[in-house]
């Protein structure tokens, strides 16, 4: 018996079966899919050499594409969760940008404060040669 299957019957969490494996889109991970067909120009069939399951569009994103199959409710839940936290972090990275300077915008900093610093260093070595010349040492 399989190791995955016996640990979800001792815990009391085994999932029912499904009769079809659940299809969702690979892009939002919404179950309503229209079926498109199978053409010979797929990349299932290109690269997997035999049509699988044919091509989906998303209802909600538009997506089209091979779907996702989950086995169990208890799968799709999972990878829902994982892509839940993912948008959560891509946002929060977003704000963080708006917040902070780019490393662009730093970067232009650096280099104007030094063109600035050393116009000034330029600016008193010519005063300094010109003083030279005026006065000079003799």
């Amino acid at each position: 018996m399989n190791k995955k299957i016996e640990k979800k019957k001792e815990s009391g969490k085994e999932d029912e079966e499904l009769k079809e494996p659940i299809r969702a889109c690979m892009n939002c991970g919404h179950t309503e899919l229209d079926y498109i067909g199978k053409d010979a120009g797929d990349a299932a069939v290109i690269f997997l050499g035999s049509p699988l399951m044919g091509i989906y569009r998303c209802k909600n994103c538009g997506f089209e594409g091979a779907p996702l199959e989950f086995y169990s409710t208890e799968d799709y839940k999972k990878f829902l969760k994982m892509k839940e936290e993912k948008e959560e972090l891509k946002e929060e990275q977003e704000i963080v940008q708006k917040q902070s300077p780019t490393v662009g915008k730093m970067y232009w900093a650096y280099i104007k404060t030094g063109i600035i610093a050393g116009g000034i260093l330029l600016l008193i070595i010519l005063i300094f040669f010109a003083l030279t010349l005026i006065f000079g040492k003799g």
